[in-house]
């Protein structure tokens, strides 16, 4: 199969009866306007709760601490003090933090005997990075890792109640093993979140709470993981001047927004209407499940299929929202920009000669995020 012509990923209504935004001017006011908000998870499994008789209580405990499902004075709070650490000035504390675990990967990288992007480069660099900023270590990391994951799965909505049971359980492992994590004192330097927020006091805000806080963000920031390696597959897909570009910092950091955008893996940002209200063209009505449809909105379609000239016109053409707009803007979007802006010139000048096995990209079924199970790579090493 050409991957340039044929499309790997069908533009579909996943959610059939949903209101989906295909403009990003319509998709930029409902992100900032005070008349769309985030879905009410948390009240949707306390309903759930009450009316099967099923335990959701580690679910409900993970979703009302998660900053995307908030709203009020809980979420302004919460947000703030992530922030003072997640931030854009604060997230360069951890360069060097970020320069050392880059390197480790790269030799990682070297050493794969099948060298894979996603599995020896991507998700190690997500690893380490993203447990360092948090302050945690898991003590079953292949366990653990299986069901943060599954955090993206929660973000669908409407989700049967078989998978929710499931989920249930597997969250309240999750939380068991933060519990049980080593809190003995950390002399490294910059402090982690996990450290600020315990030191946090807001109202209502437990310690269970604060592991929370940290299991949903660490859930949330393998899109690092998933947006870098769509953004490698774009780059080994492009013309050789390009990949040679990709070498260079600068040309990087020029052009990183556009690589971002094509590469995001965030497919969907889900809201409610609160009222009857007309967006540019678009009609809502009050309780519309609205879906802003990111690949569309970004005039990408199937990240894979629609071939790129790469000319100065088309780079400029960086508009992008993979990140959210307006209160609910990613608190994680600064470490992917850092971490996206370090990692790739350091990948393509350590491997000059790289190149994709595959032209056919092993994607995955999963509908919220644009996945690539795994980028089998030869490095072509001098």
């Amino acid at each position: 199969m050409n991957s340039t012509s044929e499309k790997i990923i069908i533009p579909e209504h996943s959610h059939p009866g949903f209101s989906y935004v295909y403009d990003i001017e319509v998709a930029n006011e409902v992100n900032k306007n005070s008349d769309f908000a985030p879905p009410h998870m948390e009240k949707y499994l306390l309903d759930l709760q009450a009316a099967s008789g099923r335990d959701f209580s580690n679910l409900i405990r993970v979703s009302g601490n998660a900053l995307f499902f908030m709203t009020g004075n809980k979420h302004i709070q919460l947000r703030k003090k992530v922030m003072n650490t997640l931030g854009k000035g604060q997230i360069k504390e951890w360069i060097p933090v970020f320069d050392l675990a880059i390197d480790a990967a790269i030799l990682n990288l070297k050493d794969a005997v099948n060298p894979d992007i996603v599995a020896d480069f991507t998700y190690p660099l997500f690893l380490e990075t993203t447990q360092r900023v948090l302050g945690m270590r898991p003590q079953d990391p292949e366990r653990f890792d299986h069901w943060t994951q599954q955090l993206q799965t929660l973000l669908q909505p409407l989700l049967p109640l078989r998978q929710l049971i499931k989920m249930e359980a597997g969250f309240g492992d999750l939380l068991n093993q933060m519990r049980e994590r080593d809190t003995r004192a950390n002399e490294e330097s910059p402090v982690s979140l996990l450290t600020e927020l315990m030191d946090f006091k807001m109202d209502g805000y437990t310690q269970d709470d604060v592991l929370a806080t940290i299991l949903v963000l660490y859930g949330a920031s393998i899109n690092i993981s998933q947006t870098m390696a769509n953004v490698v597959w774009h780059l080994l897909s492009a013309p050789e001047a390009i990949r040679r570009c990709a070498a260079d910092p600068l040309w990087v950091s020029n052009n990183l927004e556009y690589l971002i955008k094509i590469g995001a893996s965030p497919r969907y940002i889900h809201s409610i209407s609160l009222t009857n209200k007309t967006v540019g063209s678009q009609e809502f009505s009050k309780g519309d499940n609205v879906l802003i449809d990111l690949l569309e909105v970004h005039a990408v379609g199937c990240p894979f299929a629609k071939e790129k000239n790469w000319t100065k016109e088309e780079l400029a053409d960086d508009a992008h929202i993979a990140f959210g707009k307006g209160i609910h803007f990613c608190v994680g979007a600064f470490h992917s920009r850092v971490l996206i802006e370090r990692a790739i010139p350091k990948l393509f000048a350590n491997f000059p000669e790289i190149n994709k096995l595959s032209d056919v990209p092993d994607v995955s079924d999963q509908k919220q995020t644009v996945i690539l199970n795994t980028l089998k790579v030869s490095l072509n090493q001098l």
